[in-house]
């Protein structure tokens, strides 16, 4: 009750219908912008969810409401687990064949998750503004948050966006899914480190990107009602269409499995909260670096070639700084040497900067043609430094008001009407936040797998009229 009357601000939550103006349901027959339904739904679930995972909504206190009463939950989860569900929740669903192993049960993940989706870390406004922006204008390759290509692109993106890095609890939880996913599926293996989950960013069917292992037969009863590749297999579809080598994939296992090895090292280690890298390039002109426009224009151009090189959009121009010491011959400016400074959060963006600024691998020319600059010295090495930020001060919760005579649910005026609605919302927004990573997870098979069916496939870059 504690959740209901001292934390939750039920004002805050009916301001969400504001959004449900005259104007949201006008469309351009009625005289209203031209604004596709996929935009409005975004700007409702922005301001949803802003709300919902903030201190006046399902996430304030930790150790006495609403995050409390999740984690609670999770914790008796476990409980039933343990002593009432022979061999633990999923394998008395029938999803799973097998008890999962020690540690590796439902309990272990579910209680990181309420933690890692409260913190205030999590940017949900930046998520929603940056998808809707691209909504907007999907012409503009710049506005994608997400390169072309497999599953382990879009995750990339998604986590470039949500700084779900800054937050110890994410980097538990996101640990904790991989950890027990590799449990159910299977057995023990070492191919998920962070030097493969780089190499398979891009396209998880690229051909430097290793197979991943072998699946047992994990998946329960319930295998017998989704097709019969899996009713065969009890396992997710492991065949491919595509081309040996091709970098194309169609294989739901593989996408799926190195798009979990890739959330599991998209964070640095917990206690770690950024990156600090630093790299010297010497410019042959210093005229091509003599105007803050020009070397607006060599961040753009690094940010693209770095993305380009890892496949996906782990950097911005807003995580890059340059400046520019020039050198003389006599009297005239004749080298620059340009120091960049990047600023990131994103474990695997650290190591493509490392790897594509090592001296050894990249040479003069195709930095000329990258950057757009002469250049008479490659990047030197780049030099790494951690930073650790202090944990964001505690949101001024609901909880202020506690004690006031007669203050039921906080707003100061003793009423406490209009709880049921809190209720409701509450828990059906708390639950289906949790269901949706599950079914998001299960449709992306599904899709993968009714993509095998197809006869043919336009590869990336391909008209799709002529290829």
């Amino acid at each position: 009750m504690s959740c209901l009357c001292d934390y939750f601000d039920v004002d805050k939550a009916l301001d969400i219908m504001d959004v449900l103006d005259a104007d949201f349901f006008k469309d351009e027959t009625d005289g209203g912008e031209e604004i596709s339904s996929v935009v409005k739904g975004l700007e409702l679930g922005k301001k949803l969810l802003v709300f919902t995972f903030s201190q006046w909504g399902i996430c304030a206190g930790a150790s006495d409401g609403c995050l409390f009463m999740q984690t609670e939950t999770a914790r008796l989860i476990g409980q039933l687990e343990a002593n009432a569900l022979e061999g633990g929740l999923l394998k008395s669903m029938t999803v799973l064949a097998e008890t999962p192993a020690d540690g590796k049960n439902v309990t272990s993940l579910i209680t990181t998750i309420p933690p890692c989706y409260c913190s205030q870390a999590v940017d949900y406004g930046n998520i929603f503004d940056v998808y809707t922006t691209w909504q907007r204008n999907t012409a503009v390759a710049d506005n994608k948050p997400h390169t072309e290509g497999s599953a382990t692109s879009i995750v990339a993106g998604f986590m470039s966006v949500s700084n779900a890095c800054l937050s110890d609890a994410c980097k538990g939880m996101m640990r904790s899914f991989f950890d027990f996913f590799a449990g159910i599926t299977v057995p023990t293996s070492s191919v998920c480190t962070a030097e493969n989950a780089l190499k398979c960013l891009a396209d998880a069917g690229a051909s430097e990107c290793p197979d991943p292992p072998t699946q047992g037969r994990w998946i329960g009863a319930i295998a017998d009602d989704m097709g019969d590749d899996i009713q065969a297999t009890h396992a997710i579809p492991t065949g491919s269409t595509s081309e040996a080598g091709s970098g194309d994939s169609e294989n739901g296992w593989r996408d799926l499995f190195w798009s979990a090895c890739n959330m599991r090292y998209t964070c640095p280690d917990v206690g770690t909260s950024a990156y600090v890298i630093k790299t010297l390039l010497t410019v042959a002109d210093a005229n091509d670096v003599d105007t803050p426009a020009k070397i607006a224009t060599l961040i753009g151009k690094f940010v693209q070639w770095i993305n380009e090189k890892a496949g996906a959009k782990i950097l911005t121009t807003a995580m890059v700084t340059a400046t520019v010491a020039n050198r003389r011959r006599g009297r005239s400016l004749a080298a620059a040497t340009v120091t960049f400074s990047i600023d990131t959060t994103n474990e695997l963006a650290k190591q493509q900067i490392i790897q594509a600024t090592d001296s050894d691998s990249t040479t003069t020319a195709e930095l000329e043609t990258s950057l757009g600059v002469a250049v008479s010295e490659a990047f030197t090495t780049s030099e790494v430094s951690t930073v650790t930020y202090p944990p964001p001060p505690p949101a001024p919760g609901y909880n202020d008001n506690i004690g006031k005579q007669g203050d039921v649910d906080g707003d100061g005026d003793g009423d406490g009407d209009g709880l049921a609605l809190p209720l409701i919302i509450g828990i059906v927004v708390g639950s289906s936040a949790l269901v949706a990573c599950l079914v998001a997870l299960l449709c992306l098979v599904m899709h993968k797998r009714q993509q095998q069916t197809k006869t043919g496939r336009v590869k990336r870059g391909a008209d799709p009229v002529t290829a």
